[in-house]
């Protein structure tokens, strides 16, 4: 019985991870493009993110996504944003991935791309071991740690690869 209780809530977390995530998005106040800058600068403080930031907005992005953090080959971290979609909780995830360096271009160097990319791969079968390793990881421990921080402000030890 517990063995299909734990089944039923790994195949179910997505579900319900995004719909924790949908409802507080929903009930958390916007910010314009100025409260997004100083709370991205109060967010840095509390994690200790000393590194510039910047805040790309725009009116949409692909595939319906909100938001989304990269380093740029130059060195530059950059947290996208859509323009109607700025909340502190959606930044804050983003922010949590560019401090624990999930973007650092180094991890699996062109493989990891953005969060909707884990989707395409999940459905193509012939994904050598390093990718399948890094999207269990991934979705196992790099994007519930950056849910709980952006929910919670909590900021838990990080999970390493294994």
């Amino acid at each position: 019985m517990l063995k299909e209780i734990v089944l039923a809530l790994s195949v179910s977390y997505p579900t319900i991870v995004d719909t924790i995530q949908d409802t507080i998005s929903y009930i958390s106040p916007r910010a314009n493009q100025t409260q997004a800058r100083k709370i991205i600068n109060q967010e840095k403080a509390k994690l200790r993110f000393q590194e510039e930031i910047d805040l790309w907005v725009y009116k949409s992005l692909p595939g319906g996504k909100k938001a989304f953090s990269t380093r740029k080959a130059n060195g530059q971290y950059v947290i996208g944003v859509v323009e109607d979609e700025i909340t502190r909780t959606l930044l804050r995830h983003e922010l949590y991935h560019i401090a624990k360096g999930d973007v650092e271009h180094s991890q699996l160097d062109n493989k990891r791309q953005a969060h909707d990319s884990i989707n395409s791969w999940l459905n193509n079968q012939n994904l050598d071991q390093e990718t399948q390793d890094y999207i269990t990881h991934f979705k196992n421990c790099i994007e519930p740690s950056a849910d709980l921080y952006s929910w919670t402000g909590l900021d838990i030890k990080h999970c390493q690869e294994n």
